[in-house]
């Protein structure tokens, strides 16, 4: 039933300006926030500075499995936001109360984990130990991947993006009978307007 209504309700994928995706992901996922905005006044996350004068390259983290000491050692400054990378849950609910508490300030999971990216983005940017120029980030897990792909496109400060045990993209979600961890990066609506790939396209996947 799903994949026949799919065939219905999914317009053919044209290829659209990093402005006009931009604007669907607004609308579609509620985040308002804007690249640039004033940094938190303290570390949203475990931050990790090489020794050496002058700045470095920074990594954004969102991977519970990342060895952030090789990280350092290479030099880069590492910012690990907690809370990300959860272990697969066992059903296919997800993250109930996230959800709940999204739903509340108008917003999707996706849209609250995105505007959580560009936060820390602001405040690794606000570093003097930090290139502006060079910031990367990783995820691992499906909301996680979701999420950065979106941030990246919304965030051109975002460099490189490493993403690991993702979703492939959503329209695998309604072809199989079951796909879990989908409900930690569903948004309402999305096969209207793009899927992962076009993400993908815009960023600097390696």
């Amino acid at each position: 039933l799903n994949r026949k209504r799919a065939a219905d309700l999914i317009p053919p994928q044209r290829k659209r300006s990093r402005a006009e995706l931009a604007a669907d992901i607004r609308e579609l996922t509620a985040v308002t926030m804007m690249p640039g905005g004033p940094p938190p006044a303290e570390a949203p996350g475990v931050l990790r500075v090489p020794e050496g004068s002058g700045p470095k390259p920074a990594i954004l983290v969102l991977d519970p499995k990342a060895d952030l000491e090789a990280l350092v050692r290479a030099g880069q400054v590492v910012l690990s936001v907690p809370g990300w990378g959860a272990p697969a849950r066992a059903g296919v609910r997800g993250d109930y109360g996230l959800a709940m508490l999204a739903a509340l300030v108008g917003k999707n999971i996706v849209g609250l984990r995105v505007e959580e990216i560009i936060r820390a983005v602001d405040y690794l940017v606000s570093l003097p130990e930090v290139d502006r120029k060079r910031i990367s980030a990783r995820a691992r897990g499906i909301g996680e991947t979701v999420a950065l792909l979106h941030a990246a496109v919304l965030d051109e400060r975002i460099g490189p993006v490493t993403v690991e045990e993702g979703l492939t993209s959503f329209r695998a979600g309604v072809d199989q009978p079951v796909y879990r961890g989908l409900y930690d990066a569903a948004i309402p609506g999305v096969l209207r307007r793009y899927d992962l790939g076009e993400l993908g396209s815009l960023v600097q996947l390696r």
